[in-house]
């Protein structure tokens, strides 16, 4: 695997970071894993994307620094990615190092989240640019400081959703109506930006 990434093949970056932050078949190392996750981003990957911002996410190898994840997140989240935008909602849910707790920010990227599965441009990165998401779905990434994986289900962006909606079984982070409303009109403004992104990359094609 590691020779196929050497070799330029994306999909291949993106295994061998996760085999390095994880120690799977190889001794854990998180300076290798951020180069090879950083060679996949700048080669357009999504998941290379994912895995440099859940390095800072929890730590690791780096310092922390939940405003620097969010930025590489958001990056995956505009070139289509469905798990980008479940990240940001994740991030701004719990809040973290550099980045300030927000229900009203986690529900625009869970609104943006939802909007991107059902859009054509959910499964467009992965295609497209070769992210090979089929990768790393099926099993987690990084663990996130003992509260779980990135690479959670989809059930996780659902019960912040039903919490924030006051749908969920404790609700503590409920918004009014209102800001809801208003969440859902900035989420829209945000899936029409990455529809736009992902048209134009199309035509460079």
């Amino acid at each position: 695997m590691k020779a196929q990434a050497d070799k330029g093949n994306i999909p291949a970056m993106v295994e061998v970071g996760s085999m390095y932050a994880q120690g799977e078949g190889v001794s854990q190392n998180y300076a290798k894993a951020r180069e090879y996750f950083t060679k996949a981003a700048n080669n357009g990957s999504v998941d290379g994307m994912i895995g440099f911002g859940s390095l800072y996410k929890g730590g690791f190898g780096v310092n922390e620094d939940c405003e620097e994840a969010s930025k590489w997140y958001r990056k995956a989240a505009y070139e289509g990615s469905q798990e980008g935008a479940d990240a940001i909602a994740h991030l701004y849910f719990t809040g973290g190092r550099n980045l300030s707790q927000s229900y009203y920010n986690s529900y625009i990227w869970c609104c943006v989240a939802e909007m991107a599965e059902k859009s054509e441009g959910a499964g467009l990165a992965g295609a497209v640019i070769g992210g090979g998401a089929a990768l790393l779905l099926s099993r987690p990434l990084l663990p996130l400081a003992g509260i779980g994986y990135l690479w959670a289900d989809y059930a996780a962006e659902r019960s912040i959703k039903e919490q924030i909606e006051g749908k969920g079984i404790f609700n503590l982070a409920k918004l009014s109506g209102s800001a809801m409303d208003s969440a859902k009109i900035e989420a829209g403004k945000i899936m029409a930006e990455i529809e736009r992104n992902i048209k134009d990359r199309k035509k460079k094609k």
